[in-house]
């Protein structure tokens, strides 16, 4: 367990009943503890008590802080990871050993905050899986306060970024980024084969969620208001299949949007145009063999310039 001896925690290490280390608010300790997990028998579990947690301080250890193959949990709301203004990165999920064989890393009930890129900034993903399969990230939120335009310091090109099997839950993006330059950061990016989100929340950003691969996209939803003139809720970008189904998309661009290469099926959505000329489904010239079905669709509706689609019961 890590505590926080800002909000009251104890300021003393313990070896027993379990191992506690505390830190003083600037996620050294959480570092320390992660760096022992890592070296430990796979399978362990670090609590990260509530309190904040800012990795921006002179002391702060090097980024990203590194979870492999064990369990890292919150208090939910609390405890508040507050991100660097110089390295982006925060966590970073990777297995106790190649392959299969390895146990997969967990992150749960954990809330990150932006601060404003500086100069110079690196790190292009806040959340990354990176050299794992099978990762569990549940019920983390990361809001970003800062920005209302594009932030040209800004280095992150997605929020949360998962790999092979990665499985996103109840998770949400609060962004305040207008990204009226392009297509702007990615909230939950999805580009290892047979990965998943479910029940995630995304507002702002400029792509809610973009598939990459073999994906699924289940009982989402993703908002970009009329400011957001780039923002398209749902990508299936070339070369990725995936499914979408039971989601709630309102963009001022196009709710979800299949590109040239890629192949979706979209059923039982509800998606709205905000701007004149949004539409609620695009399928783009190239797109191949999508399936669009008893979808609620509004706004411009349903634009098929797509090969092979098999529509209907998709209703204004």
């Amino acid at each position: 367990m890590v505590g926080n001896v800002p909000a009251g925690d104890p300021a003393a290490t313990k070896a027993a009943p379990f191992r506690y280390i505390p830190d003083i608010g600037d996620g050294a300790g959480i570092s320390l503890a992660l760096a022992e997990l890592a070296a430990a028998p796979a399978g362990g579990w670090l609590h990260i008590r509530r309190g904040t947690y800012d990795l921006g301080l002179g002391t702060s250890p090097a980024l990203p802080l590194v979870v492999s193959g064990c369990r890292v949990t919150g208090d939910g709301d609390s405890p508040i990871i507050r991100m660097s203004a110089s390295d982006r990165r925060v966590f970073q999920l990777t297995n106790s050993a190649p392959g299969v064989l390895g146990r997969a890393p967990e992150l749960e009930d954990i809330r990150i905050e932006f601060v404003a890129a500086t100069p110079g900034a690196t790190g292009t993903a806040v959340i990354e899986q990176s050299a794992a399969t099978r990762a569990l990230i549940e019920n983390v939120e990361v809001i970003k306060l800062t920005n209302p335009t594009d932030n040209p310091n800004e280095s992150l090109t997605s929020i949360f970024l998962g790999t092979t099997a990665a499985r996103f839950l109840n998770c949400r993006v609060v962004s305040a980024d207008d990204n009226t330059a392009g297509t702007g950061v990615v909230g939950i990016r999805l580009s290892g084969p047979s990965s998943m989100a479910r029940d995630c929340d995304v507002s702002g950003a400029g792509i809610g969620y973009l598939a990459e691969s073999l994906a699924q996209i289940i009982g989402c939803s993703a908002s970009g208001g009329v400011l957001f003139a780039a923002h398209r809720g749902i990508v299936v970008a070339s070369g990725a299949t995936s499914s979408i189904s039971g989601c709630t998309v309102a963009s001022s661009n196009a709710g979800i949007v299949v590109e040239s290469g890629g192949s979706a099926t979209i059923v039982g959505n509800i998606a709205t145009g905000l701007n004149v000329g949004a539409d609620g489904v695009r399928i783009e010239a190239g797109a191949t063999d999508c399936v669009v079905t008893s979808n609620k669709l509004s706004g411009f509706g349903f634009v098929d310039a797509g090969t092979g689609t098999v529509s209907g019961h998709n209703t204004p």
